[in-house]
């Protein structure tokens, strides 16, 4: 899953922004988590949250900050993350690319300018995340971790359940998967599945709603006060 953050004052734009983000999500096979933030201190605020990607409206001025320092901000707090710079003036590029962003796109925005932006970027984006290797039968998947929803255990076996909607199988037990990849996204819920934080839509004291799953899973009572506080700390929040 990539996280996406758009930061803009004008909710048109924000609204117009996510639109062309589903669409290229959809017409790549991707899995985008978009987040919409009216207010650039809202995003520095909260920035240490592990965003891959930000699309920043530079055309504000709050008090004595502008677009341009408050941007220049967010770039110093990460200097990994890929940064897109939005503004209505041309002139603002040198601006941007000073501040070491790697595009700027001239507003009003095209599907075609977030389309290029994207397509020289995600390339270093998805290098970046964590690949699961997966054998079974004689057949080898090289997967995304992301791109698991979540897992089963039946049998000495585990049922990978994909962003795609496809299904892959490898021998092998959860807490051997969890010892290997467990890290930052995944959970034990109950003693038979593991659950992509990335993926979860809502939750409560019985079960976990994945987003396009129709299907919840079950969380045991020895688990979700557990999962609780993992998936808060994982969404950068404390518990209620």
């Amino acid at each position: 899953m990539i996280q996406i953050a758009v930061c803009s004052e004008s909710e048109d734009e924000r609204t117009i922004m996510k639109e062309y983000l589903a669409k290229y999500e959809e017409e790549c096979h991707l899995g985008f988590c978009v987040a919409e933030y009216g207010d650039v201190g809202d995003l520095l605020r909260i920035h240490g949250k592990p965003y891959d990607m930000l699309f920043v409206d530079i055309d504000i001025e709050v008090g004595r900050e502008t677009g341009i320092s408050m941007a220049k901000s967010l770039r110093a707090i990460n200097e990994e993350v890929i940064m897109a710079i939005m503004s209505e003036n041309g002139g603002h590029a040198s601006d941007a690319y000073d501040m070491n962003a790697e595009e700027f796109l001239l507003k009003p925005l095209s599907f075609a300018m977030v389309e290029k932006a994207l397509r020289r970027n995600l390339c270093q984006i998805r290098d970046g995340k964590e690949k699961v290797v997966i054998r079974f039968n004689g057949n080898t998947n090289v997967i995304r971790l992301e791109s698991i929803v979540y897992v089963e255990y039946y049998s000495h076996k585990l049922t990978f359940h994909l962003m795609n909607g496809n299904r892959l199988y490898k021998m092998g037990g959860l807490k051997e998967f969890l010892r290997e990849h467990g890290g930052e996204y995944l959970c034990l819920v109950n003693k038979n599945c593991i659950v992509n934080k990335l993926w979860v839509e809502s939750y409560d004291k019985k079960a976990v709603r994945l987003k396009g799953r129709r299907e919840d899973v079950e969380i045991s009572r020895q688990r979700w006060k557990i999962f609780e506080i993992e998936y808060l700390r994982f969404c950068g929040e404390g518990l209620p």
